[in-house]
């Protein structure tokens, strides 16, 4: 039978398992190390981005929208308002949606949206992200800082206020 503990776990004081114990590697994970499983986030190319776009050193702001169709456009408004902001402060702000290039054109043929970076994902990794349509995530060097309800938002000033990452140990 093989088992793996965790070093501060390993039954030491066990003298039944210390007879027979036999040791047969060490394996390290290191929690600062950024996953390369992210969920997608693709151009209409296909080319996927989510390692550039979670790993970067400033904060940047991922709207996350899986249905496009519901959201209005006052609250499209306050995230435009945001990425300006933010784009105006030298951060990175992306819209991630899971609807189709097709339904995407056919609602900014009604609302013109900001100027950011696109991506497209499943809509089961974005409702996994976050529960809310739309949503903001703030990210940093591949922590998440923050998550919130298109209704909660803070605003840009109390945004960019969130702690330091602790890999960077300082902002931007």
């Amino acid at each position: 039978e093989q088992a793996e503990y965790l070093s501060e776990n390993i039954p030491w004081q066990d003298t039944a398992w210390a007879e027979v114990w036999k040791y047969k590697s060490t394996r390290t994970v290191d929690p600062n190390e950024v996953d390369d499983k992210l969920f997608p986030m693709q151009d209409e190319a296909g080319n996927n981005y989510a390692m550039d776009v979670v790993s970067d050193s400033n904060l940047v702001f991922i709207m996350s929208i899986y249905d496009i169709e519901s959201v209005s456009h006052e609250t499209m408004k306050k995230f435009d308002d945001i990425a300006v902001q933010a784009q105006s402060k030298g951060y990175n702000f992306v819209f991630l949606n899971s609807d189709s290039p097709e339904v995407l054109a056919k609602y900014q043929a009604t609302y013109e949206m900001g100027s950011y970076p696109r991506y497209f994902s499943d809509n089961t990794y974005l409702k996994a992200a976050i529960r809310s349509n739309p949503g903001l995530i703030v990210v940093q060097e591949g922590v998440v800082l923050g998550k919130y309800h298109h209704k909660d938002v803070p605003s840009f000033d109390e945004l960019i206020q969130m702690p330091i990452c602790s890999k960077s140990g300082y902002r931007a």
